[in-house]
């Protein structure tokens, strides 16, 4: 099986086990279909794409962090966003 970021982008993205979420009218065209969406990469990627991280709450905020931290990666954005999981 082949894996593409571009699936991220897709119509229709399986979010999981029998939950499937629709690409809006309104969604702008750098956004993925669904915040949630993940996608597995066989490779490493580089940690300079990544802009921020979002967490449910305060204390994944804080462990993000530190993880963050302890591999070099300060100044990463770690931002509390809970209605991102819902």
């Amino acid at each position: 099986m082949r894996y593409c970021l571009e699936w991220l982008f897709a119509p229709k993205v399986h979010l999981y086990t029998d939950r499937w979420v629709s690409r809006s009218a309104d969604r702008p065209a750098n956004r993925p279909t669904c915040d949630q969406a993940e996608v597995l990469y066989p490779k490493e990627l580089s940690m300079k794409f990544i802009q921020a991280v979002y967490v449910v709450n305060e204390l994944h905020a804080d462990i993000a962090a530190a993880q963050c931290e302890m591999f070099g990666y300060q100044g990463l954005k770690v931002i509390i966003k809970p209605e991102a999981f819902r």
